[in-house]
């Protein structure tokens, strides 16, 4: 899977998903301090899939930049929020002992 790694996500959730065999750019290796805008438009760009724990990130609902949103009903906010929870539950298990 193509994932973006927004730069609040853990060092070590990515290295555990590029060892799982996932395609994973990381915000902090490439673009630091991006606003969040620039983030989304990098992952539409890239095709990849953008995981973030920060918490308005939903609030990007900007059409310009995604385009309309084709076989889902779900609301960009939706989606946002099970991504994050998503990836809480990586992070629960990657700290598990």
């Amino acid at each position: 899977m193509r994932l973006l790694a927004n730069e609040n996500f853990p060092r070590q959730a990515v290295e555990a998903l590029r060892a799982a065999g996932h395609d994973v750019a990381w915000v902090v290796e490439g673009t630091p301090s991006v606003e969040d805008r620039s983030v989304l438009q990098q992952a539409v760009a890239e095709e990849r899939v953008l995981v973030t724990l920060d918490k308005d990130f939903g609030e990007l609902d900007d059409s310009s930049v995604l385009g309309p949103v084709r076989g889902n009903s779900k609301s960009h906010r939706q989606a946002g929020e099970e991504q994050r929870a998503s990836a809480a539950a990586q992070r629960a298990h990657l700290t598990a002992p």
